[in-house]
């Protein structure tokens, strides 16, 4: 069935009404794309660099210790191990403070702590 000439215009308005909403589909399309071409490569990127900061951290000869934002220690370097004579397995997943820093010294940490945490609190605002 052939559409006269109003109906040719009303589908036109209803085709033209429409037409932001594939710009934009089509505009996501193409930014989607343009993800996908630059993915792997990004991500060859960050592995490059968490490889050469995981390289500094077990290679360097200082004490590293990484503590989650509840004390609970996620990392420690090689050597730290051999400085302290413990294992992995000792330490990850502890409370830093409860199990490694002295009695008499944990409200200095635990004090210590905190305000490093309101620091980061607000630097993340």
């Amino acid at each position: 069935m052939l559409l006269n000439s109003a109906g040719l215009g009303a589908a036109f308005l209803a085709v033209m009404e429409f037409l932001p909403f594939v710009a934009i589909l089509i505009a996501m399309n193409v930014e989607l794309t343009y993800d996908l071409i630059l993915l792997p490569g990004l991500l060859k990127e960050i592995a490059k660099k968490e490889a050469r900061w995981s390289k500094l951290l077990n290679d360097i000869k200082l004490p590293i210790i990484g503590v989650d934002s509840k004390g609970i220690v996620n990392y420690v370097n090689p050597y730290f191990l051999s400085l302290t004579g413990f294992t992995y397995n000792e330490v990850l997943g502890k409370r830093w403070i409860d199990n490694f820093i002295p009695e008499g010294n944990r409200q200095h940490f635990k004090e210590v702590r905190r305000r490093i945490s309101s620091v980061l609190v607000q630097c993340e605002h």
